[in-house]
């Protein structure tokens, strides 16, 4: 978590192509991870032949939150 947290406080301190790249790279650093982990404990909690369904149901739950985002850049441009 402690590169989460110098990445997220890396891009406001240095706004700049350099500091984003750097922010972000720290972001990426540890989400990554994160996503391991969940994987693997997903796949512990869910018998083997219902993976399809467990992962599925885990890619819906995640989907709102990145939904109004995409939906703006590609629905609602203004000609």
């Amino acid at each position: 978590m402690g590169a989460f947290t110098a990445g997220a406080l890396t891009l406001p301190a240095a706004p700049t192509w350099p500091g984003l790249l750097a922010g972000t790279a720290l972001i990426g650093l540890a989400t990554a991870p994160l996503g391991a982990v969940a994987s693997t404990e997903l796949q512990r909690a869910v018998p083997a032949d219902r993976w399809a369904e467990g992962f599925s149901l885990v890619f819906v739950v995640q989907e709102p939150g990145s939904w109004p985002a995409r939906r703006r850049s590609v629905c609602c441009r203004r000609p």
